[in-house]
């Protein structure tokens, strides 16, 4: 619906020259809300659709991309200083550069848009690396350098953007977007992005400052995600019990809002994301550590094994219940577009269904601190 608002966004704007400013405005604001979804998602692809929708709505600063560095850390970082310059205690309200709070929200995400390039070269990375496609991860990964370079770099990226919300306030710069909200945004990227790289320490410390809003999960647009992310911080400094009790409760968030969509193909849709599909896997993988911990007792470790087998069935069964959805949904339609998307619901269903096995497992994990739980996992099935 986000995409379809935009693409409404770009109609009127060049029908109705005299709306351009109001639309624009509107257009950032979307903008602004997918691109939190999409690196939220951990998605490269729906990344980059999103950069590119943003690239079509928004009045781009050509200067300030001329000057930009080559690294997206680099932009990232010019971006934020030009707005502190154009934000300081001694700056006038008619700056050259920053005539409002118009151009202030432009140049926020100009500076999201750097953001978002960083996460997707990572993210690229990562799908490549799980995929066994060595030589692209490594091509992704120099990009921007190491994990620890680039985790430094960042960390003082979005330090230096909240930096820019306090310094409007102060400026009196007043907004599309809530300046609570606005923090609460650059506290959840920052907390995906430390997440996806193993920094459980870094991502700890901004999930500690999101306690500053009570239940803030609940106001994200994929509210077991947020949950997912908390857990993995969790698992990741070794709280198994803790994170187990939040991987279910964010599956348990996920079925509820599955169960309430009433058409089939959004269903499938909705099930058959990458990061959604994973949330039953970390589920599983923390459960079999936790099993396999010397301190767990046979009791307590048969009721883990059940458990495990209980997740990778209900995963198993919902996606064979959206796969025979999907085929039945549209039939009385015969368009090819209509068949076409009956038959990417199958394949969206099917994926998501083998994907997750019901068979006897013989897990084994490193949780070394090079390494990220959620890239760690190795598992062997007998059939």
């Amino acid at each position: 619906m986000s995409e379809q608002a935009l693409d409404k966004c770009l109609v009127t704007k060049h029908r109705w020259p005299k709306l351009v400013e109001d639309i624009t405005q509107l257009g950032r604001w979307l903008s602004l809300r997918m691109l939190g979804l999409a690196t939220s998602r951990a998605a490269p692809q729906l990344i980059k659709k999103v950069g590119n929708y943003i690239q079509n709505i928004q009045d781009t600063q050509d200067s300030l991309r001329q000057r930009a560095p080559s690294s997206a850390i680099g932009a990232l970082a010019a971006i934020v200083s030009q707005l502190q310059i154009s934000l300081n205690a001694g700056g006038s309200a008619a700056d050259s550069y920053l005539k409002g709070a118009e151009q202030a929200t432009g140049v926020f995400l100009e500076s999201q848009i750097a953001d978002s390039e960083i996460s997707e070269d990572l993210y690229s990375g990562r799908e490549s690396q799980r995929s066994g496609d060595a030589e692209t991860a490594r091509q992704h990964f120099n990009r921007e350098g190491d994990y620890s370079r680039v985790g430094m770099a960042y960390r003082r990226c979005v330090e230096d953007e909240l930096g820019v919300v306090a310094r409007q306030v102060r400026a009196g710069l007043s907004t599309p977007l809530d300046d609570d909200d606005r923090r609460r945004q650059i506290a959840s990227r920052a907390l995906n992005f430390f997440c996806e790289i193993g920094q459980f320490d870094e991502a700890r410390r901004w999930l500690s400052f999101l306690s500053h809003w009570p239940d803030w999960w609940r106001k994200e647009k994929q509210e077991w995600l947020s949950l997912r992310r908390i857990a993995q911080v969790e698992e990741g400094m070794g709280e198994l019990r803790s994170a187990l009790s939040k991987y279910e409760k964010a599956i348990r968030v996920f079925e509820s809002q599955h169960q309430r969509l009433s058409l089939d193909e959004l269903k499938v849709a909705f099930a058959g994301d990458s990061s959604t599909r994973a949330l039953f896997f970390d589920c599983i993988r923390t459960a079999v550590t936790l099993r396999d911990r010397p301190t767990t007792s046979p009791r307590e470790a048969e009721e883990l094994e059940a458990k495990v087998f209980e997740m990778a069935e209900r995963n198993k069964a919902r996606s064979l219940l959206d796969l025979m959805g999907g085929g039945m949904v549209g039939r009385s339609s015969s368009s090819e577009s209509s068949s076409a998307l009956r038959c990417w619901r199958r394949l969206s269903a099917y994926r998501s269904s083998s994907s997750t096995k019901p068979v006897k497992t013989n897990f084994s994990l490193d949780l070394s601190a090079s390494t990220s739980p959620m890239s760690s996992w190795n598992h062997s099935t007998s059939s």
